[in-house]
């Protein structure tokens, strides 16, 4: 049997506001593993006080059963611990074990994040065996695996992830105006002073009327961004900070915007971009780590650390519609190429080879 660690789950359903990026990929993949085998693939949990919320998670998802604790699991089953390091208690001979990883940069790029977080992934690491399988979110990941953890690429293996967002009509367009999109964490590693600045540059330069719309939950550090919208103090009016949104006001946002502007310095995989792409919105993203594997040809790529670089493109998109308009028809193209069909397939493909 196969157990698959809801804990994530569990915790968001207390705190909603760390519903970001992993809990939008255990979440779905949870959804469809659970759907798609029924009879092999279970949900599991880490700590005895947070299986009320698992299995309220488990019904809000409209799948039937209760989540088993993972310190009490059958002997000879596979364990699949998706957020964090495995747990001491399945550290025994016979359960076999499954980590998804989705980047190493706080090992590659310390000074992007807080002490504690850099810590949390030593204790990541720390929790591995060597007969331990390693499933990484792009390739890009699994290099970065076997650079800074040395796990060979025979212990790993890629399952790209997908979009969770639902493509509908939407009935109303946002009270924005014009405007360009920012989703993400607000945090050192996205880049957003670099995009506030460029998006400055890009006012400066143009007559647009448009506006910088920033959706994401408020990270660690933000001093640097509220210094970049303070440079200049005639144009920071421009900038609007939503924080969280919604699904259903992320695809809106998406519809309407000119272009998605995504440039983080490293990013594991990019869901912005390709829920960007599957809505059929326009996008600007970096040309470095998993972004050019997830975007291909369907997106503008740019140096993150070129601010000038990320302004002509906004320039590019913001004046040439039919370049815009054929990015905004590549982009569903692209975006079908990942599902999370496909990826539950993959992900039980590994389990099975687990077991022979």
């Amino acid at each position: 049997m196969i157990y698959f660690d809801i804990s994530l789950l569990a915790a968001a359903h207390r705190e909603p506001g760390i519903k970001t990026g992993p809990y939008r990929v255990v979440s779905e993949l949870a959804r469809t593993l659970f759907s798609l085998y029924p009879q092999d693939i279970f949900a599991s949990c880490q700590q005895p006080h947070w299986l009320s919320d698992a299995n309220a998670a488990l019904c809000e998802m409209g799948v039937a059963g209760v989540a088993r604790g993972a310190w009490d699991l059958p002997p000879g089953s596979i364990y699949h611990q998706t957020f964090g390091p495995f747990p001491p208690y399945t550290d025994v001979p016979h359960l076999r074990r499954v980590m998804t990883l989705y980047d190493l940069f706080p090992v590659s790029n310390p000074e992007w994040f807080p002490p504690k977080t850099v810590a949390w992934f030593n204790a990541v690491k720390a929790s591995l065996r060597p007969e331990d399988k390693i499933v990484a979110i792009s390739q890009a990941t699994q290099h970065d695996a076997l650079t800074h953890w040395g796990i060979p690429t025979v212990s790993s293996a890629v399952v790209h992830l997908a979009s969770n967002l639902r493509r509908g009509e939407v009935a109303h367009r946002p009270d924005t105006g014009t405007f360009f999109l920012s989703v993400c964490t607000l945090e050192p590693r996205k880049n957003l002073p670099r995009v506030i600045r460029a998006f400055f540059d890009f006012l400066r330069r143009t007559d647009s009327d448009a506006k910088l719309v920033i959706a994401g939950t408020a990270g660690w550090d933000l001093r640097a961004v509220l210094s970049a919208i303070g440079e200049d103090t005639h144009l920071s009016e421009r900038i609007i900070l939503l924080g969280r949104v919604e699904d259903a006001d992320l695809c809106l946002l998406y519809r309407h915007c000119i272009a998605l502007i995504f440039v983080p310095l490293a990013e594991g995989f990019g869901l912005p971009a390709l829920e960007a792409m599957q809505m059929g919105t326009a996008v600007i993203t970096s040309d470095t780590t998993s972004l050019p594997e997830v975007v291909g040809e369907a997106a503008m790529k740019v140096d993150p650390y070129c601010t000038s670089a990320i302004s002509e493109a906004m320039e590019i998109l913001w004046k040439e519609e039919d370049r815009r308009h054929r990015l905004a028809q590549l982009g569903p193209a692209r975006a079908k190429e990942f599902s999370w069909n496909k990826a539950a397939r993959e992900y039980r493909a590994i389990y099975e080879q687990l077991t022979r």
